[in-house]
């Protein structure tokens, strides 16, 4: 499972969950730490954090949908808190 969270903390606690569960997780603090990990690996799923500077969430999927690698990768979006409205519309 890849993480994908601009915030150490929610970095922290989704991945102490899911290693509790037993999976097996890498996590990365930008959309752009992220589409270099997923270069290098193959993941069952992506969590998103929808709120992220430089890169949204939403743009992030873009991107990996628009890859014949990870296209079929399954993506969870999570954010703990929408600031811009915008969001809720996407």
């Amino acid at each position: 499972i890849l993480i994908v969270d601009d915030l150490k903390a929610n970095l922290f606690a989704l991945s102490a969950l899911l290693k509790n569960a037993k999976f097996d997780c890498d996590c990365a603090l930008s959309g752009n730490e992220a589409l270099k990990l997923l270069l290098k690996n193959d993941y069952g799923l992506i969590i998103l954090d929808v709120q992220m500077p430089d890169m949204s969430g939403f743009d992030l999927a873009e991107l990996i949908k628009g890859n014949s690698k990870t296209e079929d990768t399954p993506i969870i979006f999570l954010s703990a808190i929408a600031i811009q409205r915008g969001f809720f519309t996407q």
